[in-house]
């Protein structure tokens, strides 16, 4: 069971940096307008401070 959860957290690692790779370079369009790496979300939370 252990092994069958560590690979998984690997695959679904492998996948996220796959898709950001693919939004960096323009492969795969991006979740949301302002953010150029969205990865699988949708919207990336925003904090107070960085929305200035």
């Amino acid at each position: 069971m252990d092994r069958l959860f560590a690979f998984l957290f690997i695959l679904l690692g492998i996948i996220e940096a796959i898709l950001g790779l693919g939004q960096l370079y323009g492969v795969v369009l991006s979740r949301h307008s302002q953010f150029l790496l969205t990865g699988s979300f949708t919207i990336p939370v925003l904090t107070p401070d960085s929305s200035q």
